[in-house]
C-alpha cells in the first residue's frame, strides 16, 4: 500500500500544475490582451504599466450581490492597484454577465463613496509601500461584454506621501470568475 501512495504527491502536483495553467491559459485572458495599455502621470511623467492582474469577482453578502472588478499594474518602481465596485444587483443573469455600467465610480476618504478606490505604491518590485489614498476616480468610457475588456480613465490624490496621479487604460482585458 505504501508503493501506492509514493506517486501521489506527484499527481497531485500535476492537477494543480494543470489546473493553474488552465486558468492563466483561459481565452479570456489571452487572445483579448494583444491591444491592452496601461498608462500613468504623475509629476507630468507619462509611463507605461505592465498589467499584473485583472479580475472580476462576484460578491454576495448580506447588503446584497456586487461585482468587483479589481485591476493592477505596475513599473519598476509603481504599482497601481484599481478596485472598482458596481451594484447592488437584484437578478442573478446581472449579477453573472461579464459587464459593469459605464460612467464614474469616486472615493473619498471623507466620504461614503467606495465605488473606485485606487492605491499607489512607490518602491521596487520586491517591495512597495502604498500612499493613503484622499480621493479618487475611475471612469468606465466603454466595456465589452463578450471579449471582457474595459476602457477608462483615472484620477488620484493621496497623502504621506502627498501626490496627485492620472491614467488610463484601454482595452484591458480582466478575467471573470464566476
Amino acid at each position: 500500500m505504501n508503493t501506492l501512495l509514493r506517486p501521489l504527491p506527484a499527481i497531485l502536483a500535476g492537477i494543480f500544475t494543470c489546473f493553474i495553467y488552465s486558468c492563466a491559459a483561459d481565452d479570456s485572458m489571452g487572445s483579448n490582451c494583444t491591444e491592452t495599455e496601461l498608462g500613468l502621470t504623475i509629476a507630468n511623467q507619462p509611463r507605461q504599466l505592465k498589467l499584473v492582474s485583472s479580475t472580476m469577482i462576484r460578491i454576495t453578502n448580506v447588503e446584497g450581490s456586487y461585482k468587483l472588478l479589481s485591476l493592477e499594474g505596475v513599473t519598476d518602481s509603481i504599482k497601481v492597484i484599481a478596485n472598482i465596485k458596481s451594484g447592488r444587483y437584484i437578478t442573478y443573469g446581472d449579477l453573472q454577465n461579464d459587464s459593469i455600467p459605464v460612467g464614474k465610480y469616486t472615493y473619498s476618504s471623507r466620504g461614503t463613496d467606495t465605488t473606485g478606490r485606487i492605491l499607489v505604491g512607490l518602491g521596487r518590485s520586491d517591495a512597495y509601500h502604498f500612499a493613503i489614498t484622499d480621493s479618487a476616480m475611475i471612469e468606465i468610457t466603454s466595456v465589452d461584454p463578450v471579449n471582457r475588456t474595459v476602457t477608462g480613465k483615472y484620477y488620484v490624490e493621496t497623502r504621506s506621501p502627498q501626490l496627485t496621479a492620472s491614467g488610463y487604460f484601454r482595452k484591458l482585458c480582466f478575467q471573470s470568475l464566476k
